[in-house]
């Protein structure tokens, strides 16, 4: 805006009268609405991506493509309600003391009062809704999973044994056990009465990240549709489109794509039922997991930058940031 059109205020202020015509008139009318515009739209776009990852971070996500469209639409809209007035419907008129222009918003005609009132409604009124709403939405979830947390870690400091469980699931062995100081839920291929190598360790996020993921996983099966979310640290579950099997599986950068390496299992549907089934069992062992905050809901997430930082988050580039 700045470069645009705030020069013309400044040069015209020196003059103490308006000297760019009405040409300049609409020019200076119409950027300053068009951006003007587009800012808000961003400020509730950006709102509503926070809200996306922190209260509903399952079924949805906002990709680099995503993030692209929308911010081509806001300035699409923005383009759309300052083009309007060029074009006939309202004006932009000299205002104050006469050194600036805007939409003509004193006029008393009914098309100069309708298009006051819908660009109230739609530029100002909508968007500053959604972001009340995004970040009311931020401030309940944030301030209910403090409560819980709190709770939880009272309950837990008396109970800091760990256990081990063992759950054959078909050919599956499921073990809960500590390893290096922390507690993890392994998943191994089962051959001939022993665990194998083939299988993948989750850490008690990345579990908790998958049981609330099962609900989109199970909706994908019903609807021969295709599924993919992180779980953190570079591990995804995912689903091919039209496939019976679940695939639960380490991925790794080598260069500009994420590709999936061996480190994983792919379940199968007897396989994947047993392992919703016991998903209550593990949570009986590990009462640590209530106590689990996922990453999206930490205070140094509340920022993109946090989220580039974070290794779980972003795995592949997180030493770039």
């Amino acid at each position: 805006m700045c470069v645009c059109g705030n020069w013309m205020i400044v040069l015209s202020a020196f003059f103490r009268r308006w000297i760019f015509g009405h040409s300049g008139c609409v020019y200076y009318g119409f950027s300053t609405t068009m951006f003007g515009i587009t800012q808000i739209f961003l400020l509730s776009a950006i709102a509503f991506d926070r809200f996306v990852i922190i209260v509903r971070p399952r079924g949805f996500s906002f990709s680099k493509t995503t993030a692209k469209i929308a911010v081509l639409l806001c300035y699409i809209t923005g383009f759309g309600w300052a083009l309007l007035p060029v074009l006939g419907w309202s004006s932009y008129q000299l205002e104050g003391i006469g050194i600036r222009c805007a939409i003509s918003w004193k006029s008393n005609t009914r098309g100069d009062l309708a298009f006051s009132m819908s660009i109230l409604v739609c530029g100002w009124v909508f968007p500053l809704a959604l972001i009340l709403y995004s970040y009311g939405g931020i401030f309940c979830k944030l301030r209910q999973e403090r409560i819980r947390t709190k709770t939880i870690n009272s309950n837990l400091r008396s109970r800091r044994e760990r256990r081990d469980r063992r759950m054959a699931v078909t050919v599956l062995l499921m073990i809960v056990k500590e390893w290096k100081g922390e507690l993890r839920v392994d998943l191994r291929e089962w051959e001939n009465g022993q665990p194998t190598k083939k299988g993948i360790s989750l850490t008690l996020m990345r579990w908790k990240n998958l049981v609330d993921a099962i609900e989109y996983v199970d909706q994908g099966l019903r609807n021969n549709d295709g599924y993919k979310t992180h779980l953190g640290g570079n591990v995804y579950i995912c689903i091919g489109e039209g496939s019976v099997c679940v695939d639960i599986r380490q991925f790794w950068k080598p260069e500009n794509e994420v590709v999936p390496t061996k480190k994983g299992l792919c379940l199968r549907p007897g396989e994947y039922q047993r392992l919703k089934e016991l998903i209550p069992e593990v949570g009986r062992t590990l009462p640590e997991l209530d106590g689990v905050v996922p990453c999206y809901l930490q205070s140094d997430h509340m920022n993109q930058l946090g989220a580039l930082k974070c290794s779980e988050c972003n795995p592949c580039d997180f030493h770039n940031h």
